[in-house]
């Protein structure tokens, strides 16, 4: 029987963000808990792993990211890599609403850091 270190390890998340800071911090957080963490700083780096990567388990996505933006990503990311749990980390409130109920696991705002977020994550994925 595997504890859920073991279980977490198998587990990928994609972090979708430009600000290197919040990257650093997120990847360190997350690889403490034992998931393994892909990121990407533009939404044209998201597009080409889409045509050629296998879905990761979750993926935490900023909205406001260069090449093409996260609104823009979400729609084609529940196409293509429909099985993963899809977490929004934002800076702009404002957003929450435009996003379609049922297709994220939650909106997360930067400001109120990123406890939450990781909890919600952890809780399912597991």
């Amino acid at each position: 029987m595997k504890n859920s270190m073991d279980s977490q390890k198998m587990k990928t998340i994609l972090l979708i963000e430009d600000n290197k800071e919040i990257t650093d911090v997120l990847q360190k957080r997350l690889q403490v808990k034992g998931y393994q963490v892909r990121c990407v700083a533009s939404g044209l780096d998201v597009v080409e792993m889409l045509m050629k990567e296998p879905a990761p388990s979750a993926i935490i996505l900023d909205l406001m990211i260069p090449g093409r933006s996260g609104m823009e990503l979400i729609d084609v990311i529940k196409v293509k890599w429909a099985t993963s749990k899809l977490f929004i980390f934002s800076a702009h409130q404002n957003y929450e609403h435009s996003i379609p109920t049922g297709l994220t696991e939650g909106f997360f705002l930067k400001s109120e850091g990123s406890d939450r977020l990781i909890q919600a994550l952890e809780i399912s994925l597991s």
